[in-house]
């Protein structure tokens, strides 16, 4: 039940963005009734949507990013200690 009900909420934001760039273009050579202008509103309130919606896709990217390069790191940070701890390996020094 939870998965069908994020599946339509999502195709439910994709369809609301590709509406929203279908009234932007559509709307672009309207006629314009000067200052009021409603249709030229509502195309102004649909890009500021989608810029939002951009900025949050790239900022959750960037986190994303961030945090897999975060774990890689450590990952190998803490393979490199173990190579150099000669007790930890319980490596014997002959003379």
């Amino acid at each position: 039940m939870k998965k069908q009900l994020k599946l339509i909420i999502c195709f439910m934001l994709c369809t609301s963005i590709l509406l929203s760039v279908c009234l932007i273009e559509h709307n672009t050579e309207h006629n314009c009734i000067g200052e009021n202008c409603q249709i030229c509103r509502d195309i102004a309130l649909q890009r500021e949507l989608l810029k939002s919606i951009l900025l949050c896709l790239l900022c959750g990217s960037a986190i994303v990013i961030v945090s897999h390069n975060a774990v890689i790191m450590s990952l190998f940070v803490n393979t490199e200690k173990r190579k150099l701890n000669l007790v930890a390996d319980k490596i014997k020094l002959t003379a």
